[in-house]
């Protein structure tokens, strides 16, 4: 799969993916940068708008057709075999990345723990070819 990188600095990592994967779809999708902004609101009745991913995700799926769908494998052979299976069959992975480990980046590399996610674009010889939107 050959992803357009996107990298708007108000999204986070995982919300560059998303728009990586949407453009890729040619799909819309709208996003507001709750991450970013630590956005929350409650209205009436209950309905809550805020930064936690459920509510985003879900109205990724809802209006655009995007779905995110989180697995946690027991191990890395286990993780791979989910991965080589996903882009098979067609579909688009990202994976989480330490950036303690990530030797591409020079702030964190040895240095920093730090969340980070990329999309993985293949597999050669069991090594992940990886697309970074951000570094």
């Amino acid at each position: 799969m050959e992803y357009e990188i996107y990298n708007e600095t108000a999204y986070n990592c995982k919300e560059n993916l998303i728009v990586a994967v949407a453009n890729f779809y040619k799909t819309d999708y709208e996003m507001m940068s709750l991450e970013a902004w630590n956005f929350f609101y409650e209205g009436k009745d209950n309905n809550k708008i805020g930064n936690g991913a459920f509510t985003r995700y879900d109205y990724l799926k809802k209006y655009h057709g995007i779905q995110v769908k989180e697995i946690f494998p027991k191990d890395g052979e286990e993780a791979l075999k989910i991965i080589k299976k996903e882009l098979t069959s067609g579909n688009p992975i990202a994976t989480y990345i330490d950036c303690y480990y990530c030797s591409w980046d020079f702030r964190n590399y040895r240095k920093h723990h730090k969340d980070h996610y990329c999309l993985i674009k293949d597999v050669l010889e069991d090594k992940l070819i990886l697309v970074d939107a951000i570094l």
